[in-house]
């Protein structure tokens, strides 16, 4: 499964450069990058686990005041 993480600022405009920390439970995830491109986006690709399973793939980034911001995803193969 092809996943796009979007960093944006409070305006919607794209957060170049910014680190963020994706993982997941069951799966696989395939990064090229731990950092946003120029359009604020890190692309992967994320390969379930052989058997029926439910995984929360989480994308964790620290802000500029030191907070932490998460959002995650579950993602359910029924194989």
């Amino acid at each position: 499964m092809d996943i796009s993480v979007e960093v944006l600022d409070i305006l919607n405009n794209p957060i170049i450069n910014k680190s963020v920390a994706i993982d997941c439970n069951n799966g696989i995830l395939y990064k090229d990058s731990e950092t946003t491109d120029i359009n604020g986006v890190i692309h992967l690709v994320y390969e379930s686990s052989v058997g029926p399973s439910e995984d929360t793939l989480t994308a964790k980034v620290i802000l500029d005041d030191g907070s932490l911001l998460e959002n995650s995803i579950t993602i359910i193969n029924e194989a």
